[in-house]
């Protein structure tokens, strides 16, 4: 367990509650995964899965809901 969160803006909240598996893309890679543990107007927080990469997410980075393989 890494201890950490993010905060994050929720462009389309229909997709995202808690429970919600998101990917974080920048350019065509795949930096991580987050479990969202909790949204408000504000926004979400959510948790980082197991295997995150060495590369911290950055402004600009894009959600995305992981496709499925």
């Amino acid at each position: 367990d890494y201890g950490g969160f993010a905060t994050i803006d929720v462009m389309m909240p229909e997709q995202v509650q808690p429970g919600t598996i998101l990917a974080i893309r920048r350019k065509t890679g795949i930096l991580g995964q987050l479990k969202v543990s909790d949204v408000s107007a504000e926004g979400a927080i959510a948790n980082p899965l197991p295997g995150f990469g060495p590369i911290e997410p950055q402004p600009g980075d894009e959600l995305i809901l992981p496709p499925q393989y």
